[in-house]
This record gives structure tokens, C-alpha cells and sequence, in this order.
């Protein structure tokens, strides 16, 4: 009698479907589900470094807006003079985005940079961080104003940093990033 091959009835059913976390990089979303977070501002004067993906941007006026409506306002570095209400929200890692002299992911004035948003409560993402800032889980979020360190991230008060209540870390540090929160 030949041999026939009977498939057995043990099969597999995926029943819970779960947002996986992914690489912890420099301005990338922890959960693809943060891309409904996200908004899109023109890159205004950023440097020849770029703003980088993974710090904090405010938005100006967009002088060369050529719509009202449209692209009135330019992601840029926080500066000195600027505030916590100032702060847009963080500069997000797109899948092709091109880099700059140091090989860091970032946006070129001009370019269409994509921001987690403050007020738009609940995305995460990863930020960079100031050399030496050790965060807690839930501790508050600073934010450097200008100079080099210009939207990068602290886990303590000095000068030339700006408390920021709409975020909050959720991870320790590790390789100069950590996980944010924005409220």
C-alpha cells in the first residue's frame, strides 16, 4: 500500500495582534502606531549639519511660504531666546533621508521634516540625548536652547536649558539616546 501524506489539523491561528517596538535609533517612532502623531513642517535655516532626527524643533514663521495655509510655519533648532511653549515637538527618523558630515540622519533646509507633536498626547520616540545626561523612567524632560547641543536632551536643570512639561523620559540612556514621551 503507497505512503500518502495526511496533513495533521494542528494549525496556527494568530488571535492578538501587538504594535512591536522597533530599533532604538536617534528620532525614530517606538511604535508604528505613533505615525498618527506626526506632522510635517518645511525645514527652515538649520545649518550645514542639519537638523538632525531625534531632537526637539520649534516652528517659526516660514518667510517663504508661498500659500497661506500651506507650509506657514519651518521646523528650526531651539534657540536662546526661545521657550518651553515654544517647542514643536521632536524631529522624526524617515525611512530614506539623507545625512550629513557626521553620517547622522537629518533634514536639509527646504526638506519636509516630519515632527512628533507636543499636545498630541501619547507618542514616543527616541531623542538624542546632551553627553553625560543619565534620565530616569518618568522623570522630566529638558531641552537645550541653542549653542552646539540645540535641541538635544537633558535629565537636569542648568543653564541654557528649558524644563519641558509636555514630555517625559521612559527609558534610561543608553548609546546617547533615550525613549520620550510627549504629552
Amino acid at each position: 500500500m503507497p505512503n500518502f501524506y495526511v496533513p495533521e489539523r494542528n494549525a496556527f491561528a494568530q488571535s492578538d495582534y501587538h504594535d512591536q517596538q522597533g530599533s532604538a535609533l536617534a528620532g525614530a517612532l517606538a511604535y508604528a502606531s505613533d505615525l498618527n502623531l506626526v506632522d510635517s513642517f518645511v525645514t527652515g535655516p538649520v545649518g550645514e549639519n542639519g537638523l538632525e532626527a531625534g531632537l526637539a524643533v520649534v516652528a517659526k514663521a516660514n518667510a517663504s511660504a508661498l500659500r497661506p495655509g500651506i507650509n506657514e510655519l519651518a521646523a528650526v533648532l531651539p534657540g536662546e531666546s526661545d521657550s518651553a511653549a515654544d517647542i514643536a515637538g521632536v524631529s522624526v527618523r524617515a525611512q530614506q533621508m539623507p545625512s550629513n558630515s557626521a553620517g547622522r540622519a537629518c533634514y536639509f533646509q527646504g526638506d519636509l521634516c516630519s515632527v512628533a507633536r507636543t499636545g498630541r498626547s501619547g507618542a514616543r520616540i527616541f531623542v538624542r540625548l546632551v553627553n553625560g545626561a543619565q534620565p530616569a523612567v518618568n522623570a522630566p524632560a529638558f531641552v537645550i536652547l541653542g549653542g552646539d547641543n540645540a535641541g538635544r536632551f537633558d535629565s537636569a536643570e542648568g543653564q541654557g536649558r528649558v524644563l519641558v512639561p509636555a514630555m517625559v523620559f521612559k527609558s534610561a540612556a543608553e548609546d546617547g539616546i533615550a525613549l520620550v514621551e510627549l504629552l
